[in-house]
């Protein structure tokens, strides 16, 4: 089975808002961590509906 993995990024993305709200992603073993410019464009219920996003995470800290 493949994946198609720039249409899954692709609909992350449009749920955080778009690319243009997006300043910068760091990956780890298990998740991704997005900066974003307005956390307030975010489509939670969108962004949680997607198949393998198991949550998310919103307030913390940058540095």
């Amino acid at each position: 089975m493949s994946k198609n993995y720039a249409a899954l990024a692709g609909t992350v993305i449009t749920a955080l808002g778009g690319a243009d709200n997006v300043v910068a992603v760091t990956h780890y073993m298990t998740r991704l961590r997005f900066v974003l410019g307005d956390p307030a464009r975010v489509n939670g219920p969108a962004l949680k509906a997607i198949t393998g996003v198991l949550g998310g995470a919103g307030g913390q800290p940058v540095g």
